[in-house]
């Protein structure tokens, strides 16, 4: 019993302690993010097709989970979407899903820098 206290102790202090600011690069280029109690935001750029596609996202993390909204501009267009990011205990990597508003789905996996 002694030994579940502490490990539960543990457990809550690395994931309230827990921050993900910084910049980390990802399958969709740079992204840079920034913590603020449970709240993160961010942005990110990424060639394609000749052009720098430009994004934001705003989310809530809780525990390891980051789940948010994202939102980027190509040229003249816009979209947007959904994403989920579960983060290492360390915060220095995570994986992640995303979803646009079409429907198409995808991953998006980082690495601190």
């Amino acid at each position: 019993m002694k030994a579940l206290i502490i490990f539960s102790a543990a457990l809550i202090t690395t994931l309230a302690t827990l921050n993900v600011t910084g910049s980390y690069t990802t399958d969709f280029g740079n992204l840079n993010l920034k913590q603020s109690k449970s709240s993160v935001s961010g942005d990110y750029s990424y060639p394609y097709n000749g052009e720098q596609v430009k994004g934001t996202l705003n989310g809530t993390l809780s525990n390891n989970t980051l789940n948010f909204n994202w939102e980027q501009k190509q040229g003249t267009g816009k979209s947007g979407g959904t994403g989920v990011f579960i983060f290492s205990k360390d915060g220095k990597s995570y994986t992640g899903t995303w979803k646009d508003s079409k429907g198409q789905t995808g991953t998006w996996n980082g690495k601190r820098k």
